[in-house]
């Protein structure tokens, strides 16, 4: 009897699917940015009015930074950033040239430290990084990060400490994002107000079942039965 079975050699597209996978990897590796974990560190300062951040991220053998936020849907998009230097980390009265596009800045390959100041907005921050890098924020007196209800931190540092002088710093380390909400004494004292409004609402939709009169309880005695003369 003649078999019906078809032998197919497979062998082929399997090499071709490595050849594309290796082929697809080398690309990956060869756009891959220049910034690494362990040789970028970013330092916030945020000013004492609590309205501005000062930023500065040291690189070496860098060749491009992107300085970016998350969008409304969660993209990425480009921080609101002003004041942008790249100087030479070897010769800081050095100011490098850079191209900037979607917030994404190109320069020659080196070693450089990079500033820029940014706003505040509602007491938050958020940054997302290309590549892990580490991460010191000083906040200043008046900005807590204790009241868990007003503020968050995401992720959370690996060291949060306050200072003798009420500055509070915060360090992350090996992170590709940071978000972080600090709150003021005006908003505690709007949450303070608010509780207090709570606490009014709630006894007066309680005073008339506390002031209304109880009901007596009227006991009907026992209705005796019916004898029917026989």
């Amino acid at each position: 009897m003649r078999s019906n079975i078809i032998l197919t050699n497979t062998r082929p597209w399997s090499i071709r699917f490595l050849i594309a996978v290796l082929a697809l990897l080398l690309c990956m590796l060869a756009v891959a940015p220049l910034v690494s974990a362990e040789n970028t560190n970013v330092t916030l300062i945020i000013t004492d009015d609590r309205t501005r951040y000062l930023a500065t991220a040291i690189g070496y053998e860098m060749g491009r930074y992107a300085i970016t936020e998350p969008g409304f849907l969660g993209e990425t998009v480009a921080a609101e950033v002003a004041n942008v230097t790249i100087t030479s980390f070897d010769n800081p009265a050095l100011v490098v040239a850079y191209t900037e596009k979607r917030g994404e800045y190109q320069f020659p390959p080196g070693n450089y430290s990079i500033s820029y100041d940014a706003p505040i907005i509602a007491n938050g921050i958020s940054l997302l990084f290309v590549d892990p890098v580490d991460i010191t924020a000083i906040f200043p007196p008046g900005a807590d990060l204790s009241n868990r209800m007003l503020a968050t931190i995401h992720p959370m540092p690996s060291s949060l400490e306050i200072m003798p002088n009420n500055s509070t710093t915060a360090i992350w380390n090996n992170v590709r994002s940071m978000s972080i909400r600090f709150s003021d004494e005006h908003q505690v004292k709007l949450l303070w107000l608010f509780f207090q409004f709570l606490i009014i609402v709630a006894v007066i939709m309680l005073m008339p079942f506390f002031l209304a009169p109880k009901e007596e309880k009227i006991e009907i005695p026992p209705r005796k039965p019916i004898q029917r003369r026989r």
